[in-house]
């Protein structure tokens, strides 16, 4: 059977994974086991959603799809078929490779980490950018290996864009005893593990060249790769060798050119559209976006240089386009307040958001951060706070709430100790258990707990043992937010990189940028990039959509013409 190529091409929220799953359910059903199928994607969140949904409908286990099987990021089926055995000898980040970064460039600290994933790779290409020289310089010759060109060109494309960077000699040297000390000492890094398996060699003037691909090609008759918009053109290559494999029948592209925003990870968007298909697809229809925001999200993008209509038809609902004039601050609270379901806050830079999540602490505000732990109080101490106040208001937790809760506290010694001897370690070593089925106040003492322990919690001293807890009350107290809110917060605040594939009923977009990004954009390439973060900002709206403008603010992303009113 002659391989078959498939290409589909889709706009925000038209359902381009849900289409790839349902293909995958129809190869599972003519007899292909979900084992022998190989699903990529460059975020986390969409692996695992895949794995589960296959696992949902045809049984196993999602864990084993991802560690056994083939759903996977492109550097782990690397990493895999190159046989797997190089242990600490990869530079995957964490205390020991940056203690020997440091060791390598003779500096006393570096402040990079090495990483696959595109969602955690500072910027270099202005922006975000920060970091020591020599962090820059790693950066730039990631960048420079993934997009398979020359250190010298990736180094004048990044001063085109607004990047503050060391000189190029600087840039050279450092580059030039990372590779010796990897030589050396027999390591590699991310971008080494897709050359190996791809073919390519570098010379330290960061001229890519054919060598010999390395490792086996894995027996897997389908491939999914998607969001392909986001691939490197070095992982572009480690694709290519996957889909021409023998035996491989079907192979599958899916992703949106115009959501590609990881440019300054490497990401080029035309290895998509560049790739040779026997079949081609525009999913034309969003089941996300209503028509004002759709057509707010088209007119950013014809701006850019290869834009095309696919003509998209919006959702059949009533949507809410405004754009907010304000003067210092955000004045957004009662956008929140009138507004219901859920929300994302989103700003062009970690230092614009960190101004939304401030905002939202001087009103006291409940919020979640879009990605990773932490938000107005981390979870965990929303759970503790949770559990401490409802024993102190006379409510009831459950046994297992109440083992929760003492693997928090800390066991204190004498007459401050809150637990009582050896309880702590057996709940820490999963070995507690009490007969106690629901723990009050009046019982704590005989589910482990000590006097001490009580009397905090009676008279409501707990709030000054928990990280958090005062803004926590306060949140639970609050007339408007409460209980519900405080524990799980509807807010969530963050970049707009951080949030793609995301979305909520209500987007609230600061449309606030520096003057680095003003003048990466004076390039075609810039330009483009910062149109298509606009679009993805703009789109992740279900219903509603704030834009957010400072007067005050030099600067202003492009979101479209537009005042405060309804559509």
């Amino acid at each position: 059977m002659a391989r078959q190529v498939a290409k589909l091409i889709g706009g925000a929220g038209t359902g381009k994974t849900t289409e790839l799953l349902r293909i995958m359910g129809e190869i599972v059903a003519s007899g292909v086991e979900p084992m022998d199928i190989g699903y990529v994607s460059f975020t986390r969140a969409a692996r695992a959603e895949a794995a589960q949904r296959v696992v949902d409908q045809f049984g196993g286990d999602a864990a084993d799809l991802q560690s056994a099987g083939w759903f996977r990021t492109l550097h782990s089926v690397c990493y895999r078929c190159l046989g797997g055995r190089f242990g600490d000898r990869l530079l995957a980040g964490g205390k020991d490779d940056a203690q020997w970064l440091a060791e390598a460039l003779g500096e006393s600290s570096i402040g990079y980490e090495p990483t696959e994933s595109l969602e955690d790779r500072r910027e270099v290409l202005g922006a975000d950018a920060e970091g020591s020289s020599a962090a820059k310089a790693l950066q730039l010759w990631d960048l420079a290996r993934s997009r398979l060109e020359s250190l010298h060109e990736t180094y004048l494309l990044a001063r085109k864009m607004g990047g503050t960077l060391p000189p190029y000699a600087r840039v050279r040297s450092c580059v030039d005893r990372y590779e010796r000390a990897k030589w050396n000492d027999d390591r590699l890094d991310y971008c080494d593990l897709a050359g190996r398996f791809a073919g390519w060699v570098w010379d330290l003037d960061g001229e890519p060249r054919g060598g010999t691909p390395q490792g086996y090609t894995p027996e897997v008759p389908v491939w999914f790769f998607d969001e392909h918009q986001d691939v490197s053109r070095l992982l572009d290559s480690v694709a290519c060798r996957l889909a021409e494999a023998p035996g491989v029948r079907w192979v599958y592209y899916a992703g949106d050119p115009f959501q590609s925003i990881y440019g300054f990870g490497g990401s080029d968007y035309r290895c998509l559209l560049d790739v040779p298909c026997d079949r081609y697809r525009v999913m034309d229809q969003s089941y996300r976006c209503p028509r004002i925001i759709l057509q707010r999200g088209e007119e950013v993008l014809r701006k850019t240089t290869d834009y095309f209509n696919r003509f998209i038809k919006p959702r059949d609902e009533v949507g809410r386009y405004a754009k907010i004039h304000c003067i210092k601050g955000t004045g957004a609270e009662q956008y929140l307040r009138a507004s219901e379901g859920s929300w994302l806050l989103l700003a062009r830079t970690n230092y614009t958001a960190r101004r939304l999540s401030a905002y939202l602490d001087r009103n006291g505000i409940p919020w979640d951060y879009t990605r990773g732990n932490g938000g107005y109080v981390t979870p965990t101490h929303r759970m503790v706070s949770g559990l401490l106040y409802d024993l102190s208001i006379g409510k009831t937790i459950s046994s297992a709430e109440w083992e929760s809760l003492i693997r928090y506290l800390p066991a204190g010694r004498g007459v401050n100790s809150l637990l009582e001897r050896g309880v702590k370690t057996a709940a820490v070593a999963g070995t507690y258990r009490t007969a106690i089925p629901r723990v009050s106040l009046a019982s704590i003492t005989d589910a482990g707990g000590t006097e001490t322990l009580q009397s905090i919690v009676s008279t409501g001293r707990w709030v000054e043992h928990v990280e958090g807890a005062p803004r926590y009350l306060a949140a639970v107290k609050h007339a408007y937010w409460g209980r519900a809110y405080a524990d799980q917060p509807t807010i969530r605040v963050g970049t707009i990189h951080s949030v793609k594939g995301s979305e909520a009923d209500n987007v609230l977009l600061l449309d606030e940028i520096g003057p680095r990004i003003v003048e990466a954009i004076q390039c075609p390439e810039g330009r483009d990039a910062e149109l298509w973060v606009s679009y993805v900002g703009i789109t992740r709206a279900r219903k509603r959509l704030f834009v957010l403008s400072p007067r005050e603010a030099k600067h202003h992303l492009d979101t479209g013409p537009g005042s405060l009113r309804d559509h």
